[in-house]
């Protein structure tokens, strides 16, 4: 029989993995320089885990993909609230990854409290990687008018300019201060939960695996992982000062700092902080005129599209297969705004561009080759988007699996119909 277990990446990771060897599971590599998220228990031969983003493992457990899971209790919830009769059951709060989740605004508000939230009656912006609670948060406390942003994270960076309010995850009440805002209201108590598979925990047998976590509870001190988080700078946490002349330009947080803060240099534009050992999400560039935050790159899109931004600077991370099937239409059509459903988030309109567009959809293949170039004069002389740089992309496939040949336009799966499996 086999069990499959979800495990967390992130803040969670160390203290698992502490856990995991004291229970003697014998997982290799649960470490951060893993390059396995496939995991295999030395003691335990019929267990399989996995390593997951924490937000997607009650997802993962709830459809029954993982038969248990360990994440904490802020994602538990933000799938329950919605999802009232997910299969999720609660086993154990392990006891360590504890936090709050707390409802924070900018400093340079008025200190506000849920009373005086109720009967606002301004439209309230709450942005949050917890949409789900928000909006459960915002219909309990009775707020008059309210909109939710969903993030990917990184919500700190949005109150006051994009959004009144931000409910996100801290460690204390002091972590809210550090980030530049001020609690509102503790809305939870987080900490690490092991849950299970309701039909899982109900027909298969997982005492054995369990049990051998309980046996480790509550965990010494020595046990406990959990690094300290960064303190953030006490810098660059005042409201922005800008007018209708002011450029807001929003660049990424992660793995594309360090191109991006590359790419600004050799343009001569000297961004201080950038990236930040302490969190800094709001750096100050040595132009007049220019205010920046530092936000998720999953987030540029929507933040543009609603006008909170002027220009990013992001990974779109779409290939493609054919000029007309995606790319085309979606960034440059003007018929494509996000309200219609696409991405042209600049708004940028050129009736020629249009039209040639529009007599792409042809089987005359020379033809094609005629309109593409002209769209390409276009989009040269115009330039609605600067594509700044292009990432080199890997796969991986099994050695079982053959007559897979990457492509420039489609990376993996343009020869699909091709492919055999050895036995």
């Amino acid at each position: 029989m086999t069990v499959k277990i979800a495990l967390p990446k992130g803040r969670l990771l160390e203290t698992t993995s502490a856990l995991l060897q004291a229970a003697d599971w014998g997982l290799e590599d649960y470490d951060e320089s893993m390059r396995n998220y496939r995991l295999q228990s030395r003691r335990f031969t019929d267990l399989q885990a996995k390593v997951f983003n924490e937000r997607d493992i009650p997802v993962q457990v709830a459809i029954g993909n993982y038969d248990l899971g360990i994440c904490g209790l802020d994602w538990v919830e933000e799938l329950s609230i919605k999802f009232t009769s997910a299969a999720l059951v609660r086993l154990r709060d392990l006891g360590y990854g504890e936090g709050i989740l707390c409802l924070a605004a900018s400093r340079s508000q008025p200190v506000l409290n849920l009373e005086e939230l109720r009967v606002e009656p301004d439209l309230i912006r709450i942005a949050s990687e917890y949409p789900n609670l928000a909006e459960h948060l915002a219909l309990s406390q009775r707020l008059r008018r309210f909109s939710i942003f969903p993030l990917w994270g990184a919500a700190e960076a949005y109150p006051p300019e994009s959004a009144t309010l931000a409910l996100l995850s801290c460690r204390t009440e002091q972590d809210v201060l550090d980030r530049g805002l001020v609690p509102v209201n503790v809305i939870q108590n987080n900490s690490a939960l092991l849950i299970a598979n309701r039909s899982s925990w109900e027909q298969k047998n997982l005492s054995e695996i369990v049990e051998s976590i309980d046996r480790q509870l509550p965990l010494s001190v020595t046990n406990r992982k959990e690094t300290a988080a960064k303190k953030p700078a006490g810098m660059g946490y005042e409201p922005w000062q800008a007018d209708e002349d002011t450029v807001r330009i929003a660049l990424p947080d992660g793995h594309q700092q360090a191109p991006t803060a590359k790419l600004l240099g050799n343009a001569g534009i000297r961004v201080e902080d950038y990236p930040s050992e302490n969190g800094n999400r709001r750096p100050a560039a040595d132009i007049e005129g220019v205010v920046i935050k530092v936000i998720r790159p999953q987030d540029m899109p929507l933040q543009v599209a609603n006008g909170n931004f002027d220009l990013d600077m992001w990974d779109d991370g779409y290939p493609g297969t054919d000029p007309t099937d995606y790319q085309m239409w979606t960034f440059y059509y003007s018929g494509a705004p996000p309200e219609e459903g696409g991405w042209n988030v600049g708004r940028w309109a050129n009736e020629d561009f249009d039209t040639w567009l529009d007599e792409a959809y042809t089987l005359d293949e020379d033809y094609r080759k005629e309109v593409f170039c002209e769209m390409a004069v276009i989009l040269e002389e115009e330039l609605p988007e600067i594509l700044l740089w292009s990432a080199i992309e890997g796969h991986g496939v099994s050695k079982r699996l053959n007559n897979v040949f990457p492509s420039v336009n489609d990376p993996l799966t343009w020869n699909v119909a091709d492919w055999t499996l050895t036995e």
